[in-house]
């Protein structure tokens, strides 16, 4: 006996666009004062009889080159630009860790982490990949992965760490630690899953990992959120990359976990140990540039510790962690990334076979 299959319908986004936009015209038409609308008449048929004068192959070059926008020479600056900008205008703070959005949030989809935790706490990149940006075989060029990392890397970096940086420049005595910090890119690396055709997807970046040098940042080319695998309740993951940064002063290397600690990502007790004392390995000795910055850190917390509030997914409502359960948290997402982060840090041997 055959069975009737049942077949939803969606309408594509373009058509729904050009509906809203009808829609709204004739509203405007409709309703706006008799001057407002004869001067969006007059636009409108200049616009008309413009595209009839430019004849199809001016009009196609143009649809093809709004088509292909995100491609075009100067974008990807100002792609970059548009990220790092709700970061900028932040106000600069030591010690105030970024609140992630809900819409962040509901984007984690793709790993086991604590959200809550806004060390971990992803960057959501919605975008499409135009026909410019495929080969041959009319995939999403590999080349073209990197400039879309590069957006999400710089966003999530941004949210987290900037107004720290901007704020650690200014003196010791207004506030901040009287030091220049920077942060670059070391290296990354991509492993391709599976190709993208003319169609949206997202990517998801959050912090993976991080050693005595490096912070890990992982990067998934994820489907739109409605679409999931047949067999999993999980989004379609297309490619995946990692990448690793470094935290400067001048020519000093900073750890990574003394910027968390200044970025209020971690609480002050992730720094004990560091100083170097009595019984401990000889690579815990802090550099200079370190230790004054520690220094620096502990003087200004030095009217008491600081709670992160965290929201718990089992309860509702917020639960006060104190610095033992704090770090206990982020000690279990740490965990979960580290045989990858651990791998990927090994690539540096690679240099010596030169």
């Amino acid at each position: 006996m055959a069975r009737a299959h049942s077949h939803s319908r969606r309408i594509p986004p373009a058509l729904l666009t050009l509906l809203i936009l009808a829609a709204s015209l004739t509203l405007a038409l409709t309703w706006l004062p008799p001057s407002t609308r004869h001067f969006l008449r007059a636009g409108l048929c200049d616009a008309i009889g413009w595209l009839r004068k430019a004849g199809l192959t001016r009009v196609g070059a143009l649809l093809f080159a709004v088509w292909n926008f995100k491609v075009l020479p100067g974008v990807y600056h100002v792609r970059i630009a548009l990220a790092i900008l709700p970061s900028l205008l932040q106000k600069n703070h030591l010690h105030a860790p970024p609140k992630a959005s809900q819409q962040q949030l509901a984007g984690a989809s793709v790993s086991s982490s604590s959200p809550d935790l806004p060390l971990f706490a992803p960057h959501i990149l919605s975008t499409f990949s135009p026909p410019l940006e495929h080969d041959s075989n009319l995939h999403k060029s590999n080349s073209t992965y990197f400039s879309d990392l590069d957006i999400s890397r710089s966003a999530l970096l941004a949210r987290l760490f900037l107004p720290t940086l901007r704020h650690a420049a200014k003196r010791s005595g207004s506030g901040g630690l009287g030091v220049k910090l920077t942060v670059a890119l070391g290296g990354a690396q991509a492993d391709f899953k599976r190709g993208i055709g003319l169609q949206r997807y997202a990517v998801v970046s959050r912090i993976v990992g991080w050693d005595r040098k490096w912070v890990v940042v992982g990067s998934w080319f994820v489907g739109p959120r409605h679409q999931r695998s047949s067999t999993e309740e999980k989004r379609t993951v297309y490619a995946s990359a990692l990448a690793k940064y470094v935290f400067k002063a001048g020519r000093a290397t900073i750890r990574p976990i003394i910027i968390m600690v200044a970025a209020g990502l971690l609480p002050l007790a992730a720094l004990d140990g560091l100083d170097g004392e009595k019984g401990q390995a000889a690579q815990q000795v802090l550099s200079a540039k370190e230790a004054e910055i520690v220094d620096a850190l502990r003087t200004i917390r030095s009217k008491g510790p600081r709670k992160l509030d965290i929201v718990d997914q089992a309860q509702d409502g917020e639960e006060q962690y104190d610095d033992d359960k704090w770090m206990s948290r982020v000690e279990d997402v740490r965990q979960e990334g580290r045989a990858m982060t651990e791998h990927f840090l090994a690539l540096d041997a690679v240099a010596n076979l030169v």
